[in-house]
């Protein structure tokens, strides 16, 4: 197969699914008949070969700088970005030029999400909902940059620094925490360092502090949130000394600030261990985009198109939407969706907002997913890990609030008036679904006929049947 290959609806829609949030009927058709390569293009807003632009800004409202309700603000901060997740429109067609500024598209949220969850800080431990905010637009704004550029903004960023305890690592007391990780999740992985290189990689990294630390103890702050935190480096508190990093003996600082320094993040992305972090990267986007188990011959095409472009993400995104094993069978439907994903889903179907359906911290904690709050710094967990009782039993209550919303009925009235068929296939397009199992569509079939004895109930049950079949789990 080529990225020449004409897409049919069923591929539109699993595009789709796998970009941003599923397709609309008509946003399905507007991709329909063009080619693969042409649909690539569309969603991600510019042709290979274009100066990739640089992601869109949503900016820093004013409730986002409410010092005085921590809380509600951050709250207010994950409900807006799920509604700007779900009310972003799919392109059907290509820029008529490349602009500078990448257009608000949806798989741009859908990377920002995916490196938020990759470089993973909570806003609790942080403490600071600026900072959270800040963090995210800057994932927005560098999601398709080049990775060393991303990586860098990330471990200067007060986010980080505060979460992973970097601020506090200086020469005189040295802190492991962020070298460890910046080497065990975010770039190499596991194998491809050993705990010399830890103990060399904080030593580069004293001195990437925060300005709270320039004469003050974090520690005896007693209000967190009024804390607005600022990267500054320190060269009385950096270790100037030669340090042994991955077997290379030189005057290694994190950033270098000078020539007579060696750069910690370059060798990490661009040097010694750049095959590394490629393959790792491009694997970890494999498995977002694709297919839980991507096979060893699409990761390695992937990962050396990613390396080959001096590790450009827009190259690799580009890679794994054009590479056959995206399109595969083995890649349909294969995605358990996240539960924000799930109700960001609902959303983008229904066109209710969060409030709309009383989502708030609570109900998506108790599904197992609260942006702004992974449970690590490795993230959420994936796949059958959203499969279980607890979150499965509030993914049903986040349904059955659609059962009362009924500025949702025009879109599926007079479901009375239609044929079975027509019946399912009007609830089916509705929520996107192209493709559908025999057993799904008979069990819509019957329930339909049993609604006919109930026909006030039928419009209202739809809607919620709607969201709990199987394949709208998935993606």
């Amino acid at each position: 197969m080529s990225s020449d290959t004409e897409v049919t609806a069923p591929d539109a829609a699993h595009l789709l699914r796998r970009v941003g949030y599923g397709g609309s009927a008509q946003e399905i058709s507007g991709l329909t008949g063009k080619t693969r390569r042409e649909c690539v293009d569309i969603v991600l807003g510019f042709s290979e070969g274009d100066v990739v632009p640089e992601g869109p800004d949503v900016g820093q409202p004013e409730w986002v700088l409410n010092t005085d309700e921590f809380t509600n603000v951050a709250d207010e901060m994950i409900l807006w970005w799920i509604d700007r997740m779900s009310t972003l429109p799919n392109p059907v067609k290509a820029p008529s030029f490349c602009p500078t500024r990448a257009d608000h598209l949806p798989i741009y949220e859908r990377l920002a999400f995916f490196w938020h969850g990759h470089f993973a800080c909570d806003i609790v431990e942080v403490s600071d909902k600026v900072a959270m905010w800040d963090q995210i637009r800057m994932f927005r704004r560098l999601a398709m940059a080049n990775f060393d550029s991303l990586t860098r903004e990330t471990a200067v960023h007060p986010a980080m620094l505060v979460m992973l305890d970097n601020r506090s690592n200086k020469v005189e007391k040295p802190q492991e925490n962020f070298s460890r990780e910046l080497m065990e999740l975010y770039t190499c992985g596991i194998g491809h360092f050993s705990e010399s290189d830890v103990v060399a990689m904080t030593r580069a990294w004293t001195g990437h502090l925060t300005n709270v630390t320039n004469g003050d103890d974090p520690e005896n702050y007693s209000d967190f949130a009024q804390m607005k935190e600022t990267y500054i480096y320190e060269p009385e508190a950096h270790d100037h000394g030669r340090k042994y990093l991955f077997g290379i003996n030189a005057n290694w600082n994190g950033i270098a600030q000078n020539p007579s320094e060696r750069d910690a993040i370059e060798e990490l992305v661009l040097g010694a261990k750049r095959d590394a972090t490629s393959l790792r990267v491009a694997n970890l986007i494999c498995e977002y985009f694709c297919n839980p188990d991507p096979s060893s011959g699409f990761v390695e095409d992937v990962s050396f198109a990613f390396s080959d472009s001096g590790m450009e993400i827009s190259a690799l995104v580009r890679a794994v939407l054009l590479h056959d094993e995206f399109w595969s069978l083995k890649s349909r439907w294969a995605l358990v969706k996240d539960p924000v994903d799930f109700v960001v889903s609902i959303l983008k179907h229904t066109g209710l907002s969060s409030h709309e359906i009383d989502l708030d911290w609570t109900r998506l904690e108790s599904m197992g997913m609260v942006p702004f709050h992974p449970p690590s710094v490795a993230g959420w967990g994936s796949g059958t890990d959203w499969l279980t009782t607890s979150s499965m039993a509030a993914r049903g209550k986040i349904a059955h609030e659609l059962h009362w919303r009924e500025t949702v009925e025009k879109d599926l009235e007079n479901l009375m008036d239609l044929t079975v068929d027509e019946a399912v296939g009007r609830i089916l397009d509705f929520y996107g679904l192209q493709e559908v199992s025999g057993g799904t569509h008979q069990v819509l079939s019957d329930w339909f006929r049993r609604a006919r004895d109930n026909p006030w109930w039928a419009t209202s049950q739809a809607r919620t049947l709607g969201v709990m079949v199987p394949e709208f789990q998935v993606r």
